[in-house]
């Protein structure tokens, strides 16, 4: 329910014509390479275009999406990852944050995006920060149903704020099967 009302806030101030407002919210979401799912968060009304080196073939979407941690920001309050496929997410305006959420939701210091305004100058907005950390969107999340980026040193974010790490499905049976194969190999040269 209060999902529910969060969302109906979050529209009726964007309808209204409020200061531009970012969401952040959770959903249940299946984790790639895992056993289940998890709750993650998600942003909707982040800064849209070619943030910081991401290019216009990725930009950052305004549209619901997965957000990501980069690992080896670790406790850095400002992004340091400026390579293709994962724009930061950048907030202007306020916050509205599902009061499901237990982790510390906050604006980073005002930086330069990459964008430019009307008049050709640079615009300035704060990075997401989730527990202090800034958060990331990832190019080929389709859906606010996919938690695609979910790899390497990229995490996905639980509700407080802690790394979502997929606990592989297939590592008992993927060990048993080896085992099998070594064992009938080891037959076979005899």
């Amino acid at each position: 329910m209060k999902t529910l009302l969060v969302h109906l806030l979050s529209i009726l101030l964007l309808a209204v014509g409020a200061s531009a407002a970012t969401i952040v919210s959770v959903a249940n979401l299946p984790v790639p390479g895992s056993v289940g799912t998890a709750d993650l968060l998600q942003t909707t009304g982040a800064l849209a275009g070619p943030v910081q080196g991401t290019g216009t073939s990725n930009p950052a979407r305004s549209e619901t999406r997965t957000f990501y941690y980069w690992g080896p920001d670790g406790a850095s309050t400002t992004p340091t990852f400026m390579g293709g496929n994962w724009p930061v997410v950048f907030i202007e305006g306020s916050l509205v944050v599902d009061p499901g959420i237990s982790a510390s939701v906050t604006a980073g210091a005002l930086q330069n995006t990459g964008l430019l305004d009307e008049l050709e100058n640079p615009i300035q907005a704060s990075p997401l920060l989730i527990n202090g950390s800034p958060v990331y969107q990832f190019s080929f999340d389709p859906t606010t149903t996919t938690t695609a980026g979910i790899y390497g040193p990229w995490y996905g974010v639980s509700r407080t704020g802690s790394a979502v790490i997929p606990e592989p499905a297939t590592a008992l049976p993927l060990a048993a099967g080896l085992g099998i194969f070594a064992a009938l190999r080891r037959r076979g040269e005899r």
